[in-house]
């Protein structure tokens, strides 16, 4: 059964990715207004089926593309940020889009979406911030840290924990009426 969303609009960074369209659908499906952010790297084939919900509203841009951004943050109650490059093999390739891509562009995202005043910022990494292992991985497992700058993500997270533990022990930088959520998958 559908829960009665429909005055409420989520920004989805990366709605077109694998990940993204599953978090659209289910969004969608649940009666949120869902607005789409993505350069469809990979084309708009995986969400044709979504396009026809009337919920649904696509913003084709790159996170860099700042203006557009701030424009899609308008009427925003919260964002799931899920844009970036995925997977140590394809952040290998190019260093420095993967620091773009995956780091400055989640700054960007989160400033942006602070200045829009939007309630909820969700991030959420890849499965690269757990490091290679040949075991099967879980929350309980044991992390590797990983010395060479393989992923961004986990470079990412270690800054956020660095930095939120710098803000609780200093007791500053509390917004009372921003929810901040970061999740590590």
């Amino acid at each position: 059964m559908k829960s009665n969303y429909s005055n409420k609009t989520i920004l989805v960074t990366g709605g077109g990715g694998y990940i993204g369209t599953h978090v659209t659908e289910r969004l969608l499906n649940e009666g949120y207004n869902v607005r789409i952010f993505d350069q469809f790297m990979f084309g708009e084939n995986a969400i044709s089926t979504l396009k026809k919900n009337k919920n649904l509203t696509v913003i084709k841009g790159e996170i860099g593309e700042w203006q557009k951004l701030r424009e899609s943050l308008n009427g925003v109650d919260a964002v799931i940020h899920l844009a970036g490059l995925v997977g140590d093999p394809a952040c290998i390739v190019n260093k420095e889009l993967t620091i773009q891509m995956n780091i400055v562009s989640t700054r960007i995202v989160k400033e942006l979406s602070k200045d829009a005043k939007v309630s909820r910022f969700i991030f959420s990494s890849s499965c690269s911030v757990y490091g290679a292992s040949d075991e099967l991985m879980s929350e309980e497992s044991k992390r590797k840290l990983i010395l060479r700058m393989k992923s961004s993500m986990m470079i990412l997270k270690i800054f956020t924990r660095l930095f939120y533990g710098l803000q609780q022990f200093l007791g500053i930088h509390k917004d009372k009426d921003l929810t901040w959520l970061l999740i590590f998958l």
